[in-house]
């Protein structure tokens, strides 16, 4: 079984989004009476105030899921991370274009690479893990039997 990018893509989406509806922590007796920073145009896209508009609390399961889908991020490079986590997050493909200074055709050839990188180990992990579960299972004949063109395996032990 291969592992599809929109597969991939919807992971990542429903990680972001868990990451989202997270509570933000707040400390008190911490303020900062510092003026805002005046950032460029590129910069303030990506340094909006956290905006929490979702009713939704995550589960444990799904906080689970964000943390095994952020260690995929790992496995990418640098430019091909912060491409596919801004898609995930929503960010349109014109905002990364003026942040990076690329077409958007190239961005998308990154994003899709990324994508491909993430369910070629995904698939690749798949398949060891299917190995290791084969190497535990081993068959042993009785003692004493010779096993004949229609007799059945002797035994199966799993180890």
């Amino acid at each position: 079984m291969t592992t599809s990018l929109s597969t991939v893509e919807f992971a990542l989406k429903q990680a972001a989004q868990t990451l989202r509806s997270l509570p933000h922590k707040t400390f008190a007796g911490y303020a900062s009476y510092w003026p805002d920073v005046v950032r460029s145009t590129p910069e303030s896209w990506l340094a909006r105030p956290y905006q929490n508009n979702t009713p939704h609390k995550s589960t444990p399961r799904e906080i689970s899921a964000m943390d095994e889908v952020l260690n995929w991020l790992f496995i990418l490079t640098p430019e091909e991370r912060r491409i596919v986590w801004a898609r995930a997050c929503n960010i349109p493909w014109r905002a990364l274009e003026d942040h990076d200074g690329r077409s958007h055709v190239t961005l998308r050839k990154i994003h899709r690479r990324g994508l491909a990188s993430i369910a070629l180990a995904l698939d690749a992990e798949m398949q060891e893990t299917q190995t290791e579960a084969r190497s535990r299972c081993r068959v042993h004949s009785f003692q004493g039997e010779s096993t004949s063109r229609g007799a059945l395996p002797a035994r199966i032990n799993v180890i």
